[in-house]
């Protein structure tokens, strides 16, 4: 048996739906939400801590690309010193 052999389960892995894709593919317009209500609504605030996220690993990331400097910087100074 190798790895290429392997299959899931029949029934296991049904496709996804693609909603929202036009009149013609069943589930166009309001996408099977139905016509009104709060759960037929999109938007909304995103969450604080997916906002907390968002913005703490841009500055994380600006961390990272100083002390990649840094390290550079200190590396060039050991060759020159010797």
């Amino acid at each position: 048996m190798k790895l290429s052999d392997l299959r899931p389960t029949p029934g296991s892995h049904k496709t996804e739906r693609r909603v929202g894709r036009g009149h013609g593919s069943g589930r166009g317009k309001t996408a099977g939400r139905g016509t009104k209500g709060q759960k037929a609504r999109t938007g909304g605030q995103i969450h604080l801590p997916l906002m907390v996220v968002k913005h703490a690993c841009r500055s994380v990331y600006r961390l990272y690309v100083v002390w990649a400097i840094a390290m550079r910087l200190s590396a060039k100074n050991m060759l020159s010193l010797m």
